[in-house]
């Protein structure tokens, strides 16, 4: 190539030069090669702050993913791995995209990035999303039946006494080695062995051999033969006793306390015995019942649960070198009758099979846990519980049935200090009844069952559990067994309802323990998105809100699972006719409505969910709801002070009264409210903040699973009782059934409980309350099924069974021949009634029913379809408003067995002009009460006597 002249190099480099030039000034925007354009937007570098969820356990779902950060644009898309996902833009700042099951296939950790293109943009840091491992549960199954079992915490084994029927290892004590999931050894008893009970050094073990009438005690860890002794003869009749309970007393393995019976359990007293050197005093014998027992943890008390007469008493009896004697008897301290009696010896509490805590230094109750109840089956055997104070969890076992009759073993797990259901665990194929449950090693749950109701008595296993579900931080103590997840367990979902012809409906489902989960419409799987750990979404289609119905919402796991979850209730109602009604997730046992914050306040039980035991405040207008934090077992009745400062609020689950401050939900002051020392403690039947006074309120208290049950009113400033009350039905003629101030604080009303009904005026001083006039026979129904409220523009009574008194002189001024529950409005000129027609009886359709308040004639109507639950309270509210609350189970059982709702309603049947009556009214039936409110004595579903 020919050399070129230098100018020529000069002209290319002034080429070069240029053409760079030009170059720039396009990238800048520029046209025609000026300098003053902007050129193209470079899109900015993404910011990614977080994701969420940041987790999902193996196995699961397609899953929403939502990215928040800076910097997004239309174009930006999340990228998995590297991957981009298909991605919906929100806004500047938040991101959404599915991420398929596929991606969640094994346990791992994932890389989540948001990639923006050019020009500019770029890939932001990542954030990491972990797939765990599922939360599985060995269970492990043991062909063993069993009279009883222990564990043995200092050699790792459980110890299972063999009865004599079982087709193998019979009247031996076998011993399980928890690791391999085998019986390692037996050891052949004389006769029968019963119940066992293990020294806490782990040096003896004993026996009980019911044919031999006798105790045998066995050295560990080879369960060889020690000592045997017989406990000794009835001194009338020469009759043998059994032995049927034994215990070891703390720190000294020579010494145990033993139930022993004749005919009845512990009608052979409380022996204890020093090897087998019986001491001279025997407490508990002829006449008591003694079912079950607990050493003290100091060794200076036995605790006894009578679970087999009427009276239902707890007993502490004092120890000393002379034996036992009666300290303390506390009658009705647990309602239910449960198999075996536990105690937390860090809080001297002690537990009842079903779930019962009462405080062991005074009989009186702590709280219920709603141990199972269960919506969607039946109770098979007794539920069975155990307590793990280290891990703050109550565990309980009930043997079910469902609808076709497949039994299977449901484990629940609670919270021990708030009461609250946790989770859910459920072995399918259940195979003989239950004799007792235990804990275990660290995250180990045993139980053993016999043929004891079965047509075969040699039926019967060895059951064991471990891993997650006992202890979510605790490692598995055993190699075999089954892996398992736990059942899901569904705590709310919104919306609760739709609109017949709307089109398909996307609900959104709360609860726990979700690992690759469907939801379910009436048992059918619909397309489910993970949203989190605690959250699913679902569409209800079209095709099936074509008619009014009530549907079933459960959830099933993918992978070893057995069953489904709970079930929540969705309603497809009728198209509405003007009136709103507004379903919020807040059932209870009762509401109030304070009237200058514009809120509702429910109480809400225990089976309410995480909720429950707590106070709900709803904005009816937003629909919104703020739940309190933990105020007390199963709250219940409410009152209002006219102040509005304190809310009043009556604790069935440990039979107190709590006062809370109404701007916080926070515990002012509170007080037990006693007991009788044979019907047992007291609960609040009613309780009124007194007009005028808000530190003064008025408690009518009653008895448990007795009638009449009324114990009497008293008056307490603050938290202290006045010192005159007006006695109840055990001490005098008088029984409340329900109480209602007059226009102040000097005087109350009450109707009997009875029929036919007195009605009864008291007076109310300084010194307390008393009965100043009856007017007997006053009302003419059943005041055990009615309530009463006092409308003080009117100054009369009006009755929910639909009497209008005059209480100056007790004689009835109208009836609007209705019944239910009853809300009177004088500013109206209304009164409402929420009950059922005859057609409705028996479904879960309710009406609502306006009156005329001078004139009871009928002015209005409205059916309220698919109420979930049976109503516990009615109440009027702002200038248009009704509102009722439901709980599922009996109404009356002061607890239910299931979560209920709240219906907000307004429109025109509050706003109804009160001298309207339509022509289409004329000859309308009124509304009565079909369901029961306060029932004689009857079981509830879990087995419990109430009232």
């Amino acid at each position: 190539m020919p050399a070129l002249p230098m100018s020529r190099f000069a002209f290319a480099g002034l080429l070069i030069v240029v053409t760079s030039a030009i170059g720039l000034n396009i990238g800048c925007g520029g046209a025609g090669g000026g300098t003053g354009g902007t050129g193209p937007t470079r899109n900015p570098v993404p910011v990614l702050a977080g994701i969420s969820p940041a987790s999902a356990a193996a196995g699961s779902v397609d899953l929403t993913l939502t990215a928040t950060g800076t910097n997004f644009i239309s174009s930006s898309q999340i990228a998995w791995n590297a991957t981009a996902l298909t991605t919906s833009f929100v806004s500047s700042t938040e991101l959404h995209a599915q991420v398929p099951a596929s991606d969640f296939a094994s346990a791992g950790s994932s890389s989540v990035t948001i990639i923006t293109p050019a020009p500019g943009g770029g890939t932001s840091s990542a954030s990491a999303f972990t797939i765990t491992s599922p939360a599985t549960t060995n269970v492990t199954v043991i062909d063993l039946q069993g009279n009883d079992l222990v564990w043995d915490p200092q050699h790792t084994k459980i110890y299972v006494s063999v009865p004599s029927t079982a087709s193998a290892n019979s009247s031996t004590i076998a011993t399980v080695d928890l690791v391999s999931g085998t019986v390692v050894s037996t050891q052949t008893t004389d006769a029968d062995p019963g119940t066992l009970a293990i020294s806490d050094d782990g040096q003896f073990l004993y026996s009980t051999i019911s044919g031999d009438f006798a105790v045998q005690r066995f050295t560990l860890p080879s369960v060889a033969p020690d000592i045997k002794w017989t406990v000794g003869t009835d001194p009338t009749f020469g009759v043998s006793y059994t032995p049927t309970d034994v215990k070891v007393e703390p720190g000294l393995p020579h010494t145990v306390a033993v139930i022993r019976t004749k005919t009845f359990p512990g009608d052979g007293g409380v022996a204890i015995y020093d090897d087998s050197a019986q001491r001279p005093n025997i407490a508990c014998s002829i006449g008591d019942v003694c079912s079950s027992l607990q050493w003290k943890a100091d060794g200076s008390a036995i605790y006894v649960e009578d679970a087999g007469s009427s009276a239902r008493y707890f007993y502490a009896l004092a120890v000393s070198s002379a034996g036992t004697t009666l300290s303390k008897q506390y009658g009705g301290a647990f309602r239910g009758l449960g198999t075996h009696l536990h105690l937390d010896p860090s809080t001297n509490y002690a537990y009842s099979d079903l779930g019962e805590v009462v405080n062991a230094a005074n009989g009186l109750p702590v709280g219920n846990y709603p141990a199972g109840r269960c919506l969607s089956c039946y109770a098979d055997s007794p539920t069975m519980t155990t307590v793990d104070s280290s891990l703050h969890r109550v565990f309980s076992l009930t043997p079910v049935r469902d609808a076709v009759g497949q039994r299977s073993f449901e484990l629940q797990v609670f919270d021990q200090s708030t009461f609250v259901l946790l989770g859910a665990f459920s072995i399918a194929n259940a195979i003989g009844t239950p004799v007792n449950f235990i804990r275990w090693g660290q995250s180990g749950l045993a139980f053993v069952t016999n043929g004891t109701y079965s047509t075969d008595p040699a039926e019967g296993e060895l059951y064991l559990v471990d891993g997650l579900f006992v202890n979510p931080s605790g490692a598995t103590d055993s190699s075999s067994g089954t892996a398992q997840n736990p059942l899901p367990t569904l705590t709310s979902m919104t919306p609760l309802s739709a609109t017949v012809g709307s089109n398909g409906t996307t609900i959104t489902v709360t609860g726990v323990d979700f690992f690759g989960p469907t939801v379910m419409w009436n048992g059918n799987g619909l397309a489910t998105t993970f949203l989190s750990d605690t959250q699913l979404q679902a569409t209800i289609p079209t095709a099936d809100l074509t008619s009014v119905t009530q549907g079933t919402i459960t959830v099933t796991n993918s992978g070893p699972t057995a069953g489904s979850s709970n079930a929540l209730l969705f309603s497809v109602n009728p198209a509405g006719t003007g009136d709103k009604v507004l379903v919020l997730n807040a059932g209870g046992n009762d509401l109030v409505w304070n009237g200058q914050s514009q809120r509702l306040y429910i109480s809400q039980p225990s089976v309410q969910g995480p909720q429950g035991n707590s106070i709900a405040t709803v904005d009816p207008v937003a629909g919104t709801i703020t739940n309190s934090a933990f105020i007390g077992s199963d709250p219940s009745r409410l009152s209002l002070s006219g102040d509005n400062h304190y809310l009043y609020v009556g604790l069935n689950g440990q039979n107190s009264v709590e006062r809370l401050v109404v701007s916080s939900l926070k515990s002012d002051i509170s007080w037990p409210l006693g007991a009788d020392s044979f019907s047992g403690p007291y609960y609040a039947l009613d309780v009124l903040a007194a007009p005028g006074l808000p530190h003064t309120s008025a408690v009518s208290v009653a008895n448990f699973d007795v009638s009449p049950s009324s114990a009497g009113i008293s008056i307490y400033d603050d938290g202290t009782a006045r010192p005159t009350s007006a006695p109840g039905w055990t001490a005098s003629v008088y029984s409340y059934a329900s109480l209602q101030w007059g226009s102040d604080a000097t005087t109350l009303y009450a109707p009997a409980q009875g029929f036919p009904t007195d009605f009864y005026v008291l007076g109310v001083t300084a010194p307390g309350v008393s009965v100043s006039t009856t007017y007997s026979d006053a009302f003419t129904f059943s005041s055990s099924d009615f309530g009463i409220h006092y409308d003080g523009a009117t100054g009369l009574i009006y009755c929910d069974g639909g009497q209008v008194v005059d209480p100056t002189n007790g004689t009835t001024v109208g009836n609007f021949n209705a019944s239910g529950f009853a809300a009177s409005d004088s500013s109206l000129g209304l009164v409402f009634f929420l009950g059922q027609t005859s057609a409705q009886s028996g479904t879960s359709s309710y009406t609502i029913q306006s009156y005329n308040q001078q004139t009871f004639a009928l002015v209005d109507s409205i059916t309220i379809s698919n109420v979930v639950g049976t109503p516990t309270a009615f109440v009027r509210l702002g200038t248009n408003g009704l509102a009722f609350t439901t709980r599922v189970g009996s109404p009356d059982a002061f607890a239910g067995i299931g979560p209920g709702q709240l219906y907000v309603v307004s429109g025109t049947i509050v706003k109804s002009d009160k001298e309207k009556r339509a022509a289409d009214l004329f000859g309308t039936e009124h509304v009565h009460k079909t369901w029961d409110r306060r029932p004689s004595m009857q079981r509830d579903e879990k087995g419990l006597f109430f009232h």
